[in-house]
């Protein structure tokens, strides 16, 4: 008989989740090869089947490093900031537009 993966609301709140988050929970790394999740990209996994937003990607990658902000046409869109119309959707395939300090450090003052 086949295991159902288990859930993951209790351990992981969030649609979007890193591999250190998935890990530090005390999930293995085969289980996030499991049919149930989907890699957005190396390091970043989601709940297959589950609509997910930038709000989610972009807070799972700031989780990640407190060093991370978001700029450009992502902080745009997270912002309510018009855009013209090629740019205003999201989806998963668009990439988040992140900055981060080339030292590590805090970001840069704007």
């Amino acid at each position: 008989m086949v295991r159902r993966p288990a859930d993951f609301s209790s351990t992981l709140p969030w649609p979007v989740f890193t591999r250190a988050e998935a890990l530090g929970v005390g999930l293995s790394p085969d289980r996030l090869r499991r049919a149930d999740l989907t890699r957005l990209r190396r390091g970043l996994y989601a709940l297959r089947g589950v609509a997910i937003t930038e709000v989610d990607v972009a807070a799972a990658l700031c989780r990640h490093d407190a060093a991370v902000v978001i700029v450009g046409c992502s902080a745009a869109r997270l912002l309510g900031i018009p855009l013209p119309r090629p740019l205003e959707g999201w989806s998963r395939h668009t990439p988040v537009e992140l900055a981060t300090s080339p030292r590590g450090g805090d970001p840069a003052p704007w």
